[in-house]
């Protein structure tokens, strides 16, 4: 399908959306940085042997709220990363993979963050 021009309004109402979604990513962002540092803070105490089941849990949790916000602010690679978290905290496979992959993942939503 060839790509069309907008007509004036709908070029004003895309642009107003763009904004919306803007000033709502501004006013989330610290939240979600804080799961972000929250995860990350969990992910160490993995690596260091120093957390309990409860604390994974609410990783889980953070996790997948963290994936479902990066997708709905566009943020598709983070998406991915966090969800790719959740799932390993969740079926443990960070016991046999090690957490490295889980700190390349928090990295990748750190650098993508950045960038916002």
């Amino acid at each position: 399908m060839p790509d069309r021009e907008l007509d004036p309004a709908d070029e004003l109402l895309e642009r107003q959306l763009r904004e919306a979604v803007m000033e709502v990513w501004l006013r989330r962002k610290p939240q979600v940085l804080e799961r972000v540092d929250f995860i990350a803070k969990c992910v160490s105490d993995l690596e260091n042997g120093k957390i309990e089941e409860d604390v994974i849990a609410e990783a889980i949790v953070e996790a997948h709220r963290l994936a479902g916000a990066m997708g709905s602010f566009g943020f598709h690679l983070s998406s991915e990363f966090a969800r790719e978290i959740e799932l390993s905290l969740e079926g443990e496979t960070w016991r046999q993979d090690g957490v490295v992959p889980l700190i390349v993942a928090i990295n990748g939503i750190k650098s993508e963050l950045d960038g916002s």
